[in-house]
């Protein structure tokens, strides 16, 4: 793909005093790596523009980060207590009644199994750009509301979700 660029302003403070650390990031992708000089944040400066995200993230991101979508019946990555969990568990977050909870960018839907294996009465929601994970997703009976962030979703679904997980 022919990347575009854009460049942005540091989201803290403002600034365009930056210094550059990386052009290129994981598997050779272009990722100009930047620390602002103002506030010490680290972004992508300049970033990938709006186009090129969506296109990565509906054609190339399974190949290097999901070359194999698991099942919900199969095997999950690891045995592992899902970490959102821990974290939430740990810090006594866990809210009582749960109905509705949206995953944004939710992959081949991990999180949102182990969700909904604590909340089995609870509906899942999607928002993933990946096709391939689309389609799993929908193998799983998960909910796609979009498959784009940056759409106006959010108006079918305001008051909706009990819990929202974005990471």
């Amino acid at each position: 793909m022919d990347y575009k660029f854009e460049y942005v302003k540091c989201n803290i403070c403002g600034s365009d005093n930056f210094h550059k650390i990386s052009e290129k990031g994981q598997f050779g992708l272009p990722a100009n790596v930047v620390i602002c000089k103002e506030c010490g944040l680290t972004y992508l400066n300049p970033r990938w523009n709006e186009e090129g995200y969506k296109y990565f993230y509906e054609n190339e991101y399974d190949k290097y980060y999901r070359p194999h979508l698991k099942s919900r019946s199969g095997d999950k990555a690891t045995n592992q207590i899902n970490a959102i969990i821990k974290r939430l568990e740990k810090n006594k977050l866990f809210p009582e009644n749960v109905q509705h909870i949206l995953d944004i960018g939710s992959g081949e839907g991990i999180n949102l199994i182990d969700f909904g294996d604590r909340y089995r009465k609870s509906d899942l929601y999607a928002i993933e750009p990946s096709r391939k994970s689309r389609e799993h997703l929908q193998k799983l009976d998960i909910n796609l509301i979009s498959d784009d962030v940056n759409s106006d979703w959010e108006k079918n679904f305001s008051n909706k979700f009990d819990i929202i997980i974005m990471r």
